[in-house]
């Protein structure tokens, strides 16, 4: 699955696993593990779009893939921080990312574009957020 090939890629960056840890989460922040005690950043990724192209011969292996990175923190610095980490990782990547799942499974990314980037803020529980849209463009085979 790409999600845990994209998961294995980020946890091996340094720039972000230096300021999240390995507080890098599919879809929502666990509450558990985001308590008042322990807030610290953390990167929240959702593949939400997966279109495949179509050929007169069937269906490609390539996916473009929409994917929304939120970079989440207690200081606006921090969130700025943590989103430039993940676009000095993607922006403009091509290679290989394998997950960390038996079979392992690698997928040859041609190419990550970051779309849009916005600031935002979450007041109940005092975050801070940098909200991300990419395009991935991958081969699935």
């Amino acid at each position: 699955m790409i999600q845990d090939a994209f998961y294995a890629f980020m946890a091996a960056q340094a720039g972000v696993t230096a300021l999240a840890g390995t507080r890098i989460f599919p879809l929502v922040i666990p509450q558990k593990v985001y308590s008042e005690a322990t807030k610290q950043p953390c990167l929240v990724y959702s593949f939400d779009a997966k279109n495949r192209q179509k050929r007169y011969s069937g269906t490609d292996s390539l996916v473009a893939s929409s994917v929304q990175i939120d970079c989440y923190a207690t200081t606006y610095r921090q969130a700025q921080l943590l989103a430039a980490a993940v676009r000095a990782a993607l922006l403009d990547y091509s290679g290989t990312w394998t997950g960390n799942t038996s079979p392992q499974v690698s997928h040859k990314v041609q190419k990550c574009f970051l779309e849009n980037e916005i600031d935002l803020d979450d007041p109940e529980p005092g975050l801070y957020r940098v909200s991300q849209s990419w395009a991935i463009w991958y081969d699935e085979a």
